[in-house]
């Protein structure tokens, strides 16, 4: 049974194979791949889908859904831990700090 190889390793493989010829040294992946979806080629059509906006919203959506309570509870977890930083350097100067005239007296 073979495998199915992802569409950016074919076109990595394409583009490398394109940047050999002489003269081309300074051709971009992004380009190169445009000109082959404009020529009518179906996996660079299908990169550039995968990397549309829409796409990529849809995505983050489904993450959301299936990922949101624990992405809430990390979000929480990280302002605790900010806030007792924050808390933690003030109390123990001012602890100090009142302490000592105590002592004078």
């Amino acid at each position: 049974m073979a495998t199915e190889i992802k569409a950016s390793v074919v076109l990595k493989r394409r583009f490398h194979k394109a940047k050999e010829v002489k003269g081309n040294e300074k051709l971009s992946f992004k380009k190169f791949v445009r000109k082959m979806a404009d020529d009518g080629d179906p996996v660079a059509k299908a990169w550039f889908v995968h990397k549309s906006p829409r796409f990529n919203d849809e995505a983050r959506a489904l993450r959301l859904k299936n990922k949101g309570a624990r992405i809430a509870a990390e979000k929480n977890a990280t302002k605790l831990a900010r806030r007792k930083k924050g808390q933690g350097k003030g109390g123990k100067a001012t602890t100090a700090t009142a302490a000592a005239p105590a002592k004078d007296k």
